[in-house]
């Protein structure tokens, strides 16, 4: 092997090691990122939890929320944030005999402090001199109400709900596992589709204005799908899931000559994946016909027989239905992609293949797809 030859494939498996070793740390950079994200709208519940423990603030919810806040950074924070709130909850516990307030200080500080260092803030506090304080609003808790039209506070089932909303995403976001990479890509697809239908084609056929309002709907829905999928709305979720495959459906039959006039509602068995299988059970759920799955999303883990309002946290349906949103955020990003040939034939596109590959191999690992052998 010459050594022009030897050049050659070091510099080519090079290029490849370092475009390799490149994604890896943009991705470990964004992973690291979105969990620190997620800390911080934990350790930010814990403050508002505690500044409701202020004496002579302090209210039964106020001291239940302080409990639940706790209990959750028991999920997330390191060992170090974790030793710290345990001292301080050691002294400031009814039970504790022996309060002292410059303890208390002291100890709040550390666990301060160590919240500060886990989340990198910059620059570095001094361990030694740093101090903290919490503020009082002066209101005592058995002064009479602010009238509705001073205040911005909410019932107490709606803070009920959006404390267990909260509990649930946390969940969520430790089972989705490789899901969630999949759902992360393909929104990252769709943003990248985006910019691209933003310049006047030469011409626009009906049938292409239509795919257009119906593909814009779609996507300022995204999150709200997600958003219930993960926080343990599944019922709404489920609804909103439906109502996404008829809209694809309807995108896919407009682009195959059908009149967006139809009223007739459209046949979900064009949907590829099969997709078209999901929607007799979507339909159960949203037209309320199959009590028994109901039941499942609203069980109280208190019993069987005990039903609750607060979301609760399902795994099997958390996954399902993330699943299923994926997999028509797949049919959308095939769907603009085909719609944007047909606008712009002469423009550069983004190319799906390899990011679709990427999702596909996600879904077949995760067991939900399956991998058809090739034909020899």
């Amino acid at each position: 092997m010459t050594t022009t030859v030897i050049a050659a494939l070091i510099a080519a498996f090079g290029g490849i090691a370092v475009a390799g070793a490149t994604y890896w740390f943009t991705k470990q950079r964004e992973r690291d990122a979105e969990w620190r994200r997620e800390k911080l709208e934990h350790y930010k519940v814990f403050v508002v939890a505690l500044s409701g423990t202020i004496s002579g603030e302090s209210t039964a919810e106020g001291q239940r929320a302080f409990a639940r806040a706790c209990n959750n950074l028991n999920l997330v924070a390191p060992q170090a944030v974790i030793e710290a709130l345990r001292e301080f909850q050691q002294e400031i516990k009814i039970s504790n005999p022996s309060k002292s307030m410059e303890r208390h200080d002291r100890l709040m500080a550390t666990l301060f402090y160590e919240i500060r260092r886990d989340l990198k803030i910059s620059p570095s506090d001094d361990p030694q001199a740093f101090r903290v304080g919490l503020w009082a609003s002066g209101v005592k808790a058995n002064d009479p109400p602010v009238p509705p039209n001073q205040t911005h506070n909410t019932p107490e089932l709606y803070d009920s709900i959006a404390n267990g909303a909260k509990e649930v995403r946390l969940l969520s976001a430790l089972q989705y596992g490789a899901l969630w990479e999949a759902y992360i890509t393909m929104a990252r697809l769709l943003s990248s589709l985006i910019p691209q239908g933003a310049e006047d084609p030469v011409s626009v056929p009906r049938s292409a204005s239509q795919r257009i309002s119906l593909s814009a709907n779609l996507l300022q829905s995204l999150t709200i799908v997600e958003d219930a999928i993960s926080c343990g709305f599944y019922w709404a979720a489920s609804a909103l899931l439906r109502q996404h495959m008829e809209a694809l459906a309807r995108i896919i039959q407009i682009r195959g000559g059908k009149p967006a006039t139809d009223t007739r509602p459209p046949n979900v068995r064009v949907l590829p994946f099969n997709l078209g299988q999901n929607y007799g059970r979507l339909s159960e759920l949203a037209h309320v016909s199959s009590g028994e799955l109901l039941r499942d999303f609203a069980l109280s883990s208190s019993g069987e027989e005990v039903a609750t309002y607060v979301p609760t946290f399902r795994e099997d349906w958390s996954r399902k239905l993330l699943a299923v949103h994926i997999e028509h955020m797949v049919v959308l990003a095939i769907e603009i992609d085909l719609l944007h040939r047909e606008l712009y034939p002469k423009k550069s596109l983004v190319d799906l293949g390899e990011t679709l590959q990427h999702v596909a191999k996600i879904f077949i690992q995760e067991g939900y797809w399956k991998e058809l052998e090739k034909q020899g």
